[in-house]
């Protein structure tokens, strides 16, 4: 959307991605240590296969407190988030995620495209992420002129990012700076 029709796009916030996840200059992913993880995180699958409120709760904090630790998890506001997805977002679409992958494999190099975009723009990027490692995101950010990047130490390719009241506050700004700077208001977009 930027890049085709860059007069609907006020701002960026790109999270845990690539310019090109096919440029063989950019390290491939380390499909080990993704089994791996996937691996260790079998001993939730039980709350997942369970599939009630309370249990997908539990699985939601288990896998932030497995990732960042016990300190800072908010779950009353996990909980909520939990819900609202039950609510609104129920099961997995398999024709949305079919989709998905085959823009993905469709997907033309954009990197030189990138160069065009004049809107502001973050990077966010773990620096432990596996699926794309942190010099997808640094290239990325470099792609895009006067793009900024958010470097979270230690954080792999997981969402919600740990320490996510501190994301937040940075997309937020990121927000506030691009509508004040371009004086747009985000509502009417």
């Amino acid at each position: 959307m930027a890049i085709l029709q860059p007069h609907r796009v006020a701002s960026l916030t790109l999270m845990s991605t690539s310019p090109d996840p096919t440029d063989p200059t950019l390290p491939e992913p380390r499909v080990g240590r993704l089994a791996l993880l996937a691996i260790r995180s079998l001993p939730l699958l039980k709350y997942r296969l369970r599939g009630d409120p309370r249990s997908l709760v539990k699985e939601r904090v288990a896998k932030i407190i497995s990732v960042s630790g016990p300190n800072g998890v908010d779950v009353a506001e996990n909980a909520a988030l939990v819900l609202y997805d039950l609510r609104n977002r129920p099961g997995l679409n398999l024709r949305a995620f079919r989709q998905h992958q085959a823009a993905v494999a469709a997907t033309r190099p954009r990197a030189a495209a990138l160069a065009t975009l004049s809107m502001p723009t973050l990077v966010v990027h773990g620096t432990d992420d596996d699926f794309f490692p942190i010099e997808h995101g640094r290239r990325l950010a470099a792609s895009i002129p006067d793009a900024s990047g958010l470097w979270l130490d230690g954080v792999g390719h997981v969402f919600p990012y740990p320490a996510s009241a501190d994301v937040e506050g940075a997309i937020l700004s990121h927000l506030d700076s691009a509508t004040r700077d371009r004086g747009t208001d985000v509502g009417s977009l």
